[in-house]
């Protein structure tokens, strides 16, 4: 009699030794129109079972591809083009169909950099996290909403029986990546990519998520990989740390061993980058590339005397479900003048920006901008405004600020031919 096939991620006793995760060669391409580019270059790896394991590099290293590859999350235009993945022995590099529904959320687990942009705009907080377990457990839909309660419970959100019923825009970045790793553990799976999980995040708000997200993979024995270009991040919290510069791996060490003695030029500037009280802006570049960069220390306050630029009288925000996100905010600009507004992920900083700019209604209060009130301007009707050019805001994520259906060139040329209309 014939033994039943056997569910890809379910491991024999042969492989109860093997690591849980073994890249070998890995290279990836994509095709633009400028023809083929690749972004992994001969990557190999393992990761152990339980192991959370740092990936390091700058922006366009490969760290995201290589979690993409592995989880077979790439884009139309990616490909494996060489290599194996294997997972629990088995490679699983031209995995698809079924075999990939069975490793999706039951085996592995990503957490995305953005994670209001991976939340479905249009369903609760509690309804995607019931998806997810739904989609790979026999649970009622009631069963299901109960164990997300749960698991918004378990990831330390605020008042989670009233998050429950709110969309992913009601709800700060922290909040946000809250549930999306509850959606990452709905299934218990045995490895867990998180890219770049605190990207956005003030910095009480990134060391609550980081410890949750080690003490959830400690807890549940899951394997991590930590996708960040924060090197002290992956310091603080791996055992083991691998560097990546142009799509290739070029060091491999314990955090201490990198910090103290690192080997390649690249993380040698990481190290040299990383932030300390002697560290410059001029180590991030290579010797032969460096040029003189200004210095600047403080600039100095506007000469007593100098006109308000920017009055802000009281101002609150109420939203439609009675929460308050700002209330009785005041504030003073000069010309000239910089002003920082800090606080911790969902404080109201984005809110008061956003009511200054005049993109949202205030609920109360007043807003001077060069002696004109614009507090009373309908948002919708400020870019009719003289006053929009010169009220400008640069967003936390360009990726949703920017048209995807325009070049560089176009979005940029755009805003310029408003003006000479």
């Amino acid at each position: 009699m014939t033994s039943p096939p056997r569910k890809l991620g379910a491991s024999p006793d042969a492989h109860m030794t093997a690591p849980l995760l073994e890249l070998q060669n890995l290279k990836v391409t994509f095709s633009t129109r400028r023809g083929l580019v690749e972004a992994v270059r001969g990557v190999s790896l393992s990761l152990e079972p339980g192991e959370m394991l740092g990936l390091v590099g700058e922006s366009g290293s490969g760290k995201s591809v290589t979690g993409f590859a592995i989880t077979h999350l790439l884009d139309k235009a990616g490909r494996i083009t060489d290599g194996l993945i294997r997972f629990k022995g088995q490679d699983i590099t031209r995995a698809g169909g079924a075999d990939l529904r069975n490793l999706h959320g039951a085996a592995m687990a990503m957490i995305f950099q953005n994670p209001r942009a991976a939340l479905n705009p249009i369903r609760t907080v509690g309804q995607q996290i019931a998806d997810a377990i739904l989609a790979h457990r026999r649970l009622s839909r009631q069963e299901a909403q109960a164990e997300a309660l749960s698991l918004l419970k378990a990831v330390q959100i605020r008042d989670p029986e009233r998050r429950m019923a709110a969309y992913p825009h009601e709800l700060s970045g922290g909040m946000c990546q809250r549930v999306m790793i509850a959606i990452a553990i709905s299934c218990s799976p045995q490895l867990l990519i998180a890219d770049e999980p605190t990207t956005g995040l003030d910095v009480t708000t990134q060391k609550v998520v980081m410890d949750l997200l080690a003490h959830i993979a400690a807890e549940r024995g899951m394997a991590t990989i930590l996708i960040t270009h924060d090197l002290g991040l992956a310091a603080r919290y791996c055992a083991r740390v691998v560097v990546m510069e142009q799509g290739r791996l070029v060091e491999e060490a314990a955090p201490l061993t990198l910090f103290h003695r690192p080997q390649h030029p690249y993380t040698k500037r990481l190290v040299a980058a990383s932030p300390t009280a002697t560290s410059r802006i001029e180590d991030l570049v290579p010797d032969g590339e460096r040029i003189p960069l200004v210095e600047v220390t403080g600039l100095p306050p506007p000469p007593h005397g100098t006109p308000l630029l920017l009055d802000v009288k009281g101002i609150g925000k109420r939203f439609d479900d009675g929460t308050i996100g700002v209330a009785d905010f005041s504030m003073t600009m000069r010309s000239g003048e910089s002003v920082g507004l800090v606080g911790e992920s969902g404080s109201g900083k984005s809110t008061t920006s956003r009511m200054i700019c005049r993109l949202i209604d205030p609920s109360e209060g007043e807003i001077l901008f060069d002696g004109q009130a614009i507090g009373q301007i309908p948002a919708r009707d400020f870019h009719r405004s003289e006053l929009r050019k010169d009220i400008q805001i640069v967003f936390q994520d360009p990726n949703d600020s920017l048209n995807p259906r325009y070049t560089a060139f176009d979005c940029i040329a755009h805003p310029l031919l408003r003006l000479m209309d």
